[in-house]
């Protein structure tokens, strides 16, 4: 008797591996801890910047670029490695950080950590890029605020003086910074932190940390001195396309040049140390001695500003 063998052909799947290549991470310093949701993190190429990619954030708290323009071959391994340069664009639809670009060459090996985390050898040791809080961010519970309407001081103008978008504001203590900030395009600018430890004598050089059980003022009454440094270029980025929003390179506003903060709307005096006491805003002005009244807004300098 003839007997028929059957053979069922099943199909092949060819099953392509996927290799992301570029990875950012990001850190919130008022909190301490990777922002893993709320923000937008795009990537264009300045040559396509209508053509854009938006990143997928993973269970790490990684932001992961795929699908990159122009690399797609070299993200499943069918063609030598390249490196094409693109605009990351960082936005928190929820408004608690300032909007910013960073421009990166991928593919990049490992995460981007640090603003130079792309081109050290090794990277940097760092938790994540820094984000830095709006003026409207609610401040966390038992901790300071150090806030200022930033106006850019102009020779012949009409003392109002426009908004010093983008300049940096450093708040130190003994020497270490303990806040940094970046001003909005209204000039607003609020730098949040942890208050520093309990002191015995306020008005020491350095004033005393208080032991477990030492007397000293309450906590109510506590004051600390605090110096202020600011930097500031006038930076004016251009929009990738019309009707976009300027966000300026983040790179560019930490290398802005040391500017000068004002006492006073008359530029006698300028302002480095200010005093901030527990459990109050600490809203940093300048003062018209004509009318020996404080201002609304700080005023601030540029590096070679007329005199």
């Amino acid at each position: 008797m003839n007997q028929t063998l059957l053979i069922e052909t099943l199909p092949v799947r060819e099953v392509l591996l996927r290799e992301s290549l570029l990875g950012l991470r990001f850190w919130d310093d008022v909190t301490g801890k990777v922002v893993r949701d709320g923000l937008v993190v795009t990537a264009y190429s300045s040559k396509s910047p209508l053509r854009r990619i938006e990143a997928v954030v993973n269970r790490s708290g990684v932001y992961v670029l795929n699908g990159l323009p122009g690399l797609r071959e070299v993200e499943f391994g069918v063609a030598p490695v390249s490196k094409a340069t693109f605009k990351i664009e960082v936005i928190d639809a929820w408004r608690r950080f300032q909007p910013f670009l960073l421009t990166r060459d991928a593919p990049v090996k490992g995460i981007i950590t640090s603003l130079d985390a792309a081109i050290e050898s090794p990277p940097a040791a760092s938790p994540g890029i820094p984000l830095y809080s709006t003026a409207s961010r609610a401040v966390p519970a038992a901790m300071a605020v150090l806030r200022a309407e930033l106006r850019d001081w102009k020779s012949g103008g009409d003392h109002k003086g426009d908004p010093a978008r983008w300049a940096v504001v450093e708040a130190r203590m003994w020497g270490g910074r303990i806040a940094r900030g970046v001003a909005d395009e209204k000039g607003l600018v609020a730098l949040m932190f942890a208050y520093p430890a309990p002191l015995i004598h306020l008005l020491g050089s350095p004033p005393a940390i208080s032991p477990p059980g030492a007397e000293g003022p309450a906590l109510r009454d506590q004051q600390w001195p605090i110096e202020i440094s600011a930097r500031f270029d006038r930076l004016n980025p251009a929009p990738p396309f019309p009707g976009a929003p300027a966000l300026p390179e983040l790179t560019d506003v930490f290398s802005q040049s040391p500017a000068t903060l004002w006492a006073d709307t008359e530029r006698q005096e300028d302002l480095s140390e200010v005093v901030l006491s527990f459990g109050r805003e600490l809203v940093v002005r300048s003062v018209d001695r004509a009318a020996n009244k404080a201002r609304s807004v700080l005023f601030i300098s540029a590096a070679g500003s007329p005199p």
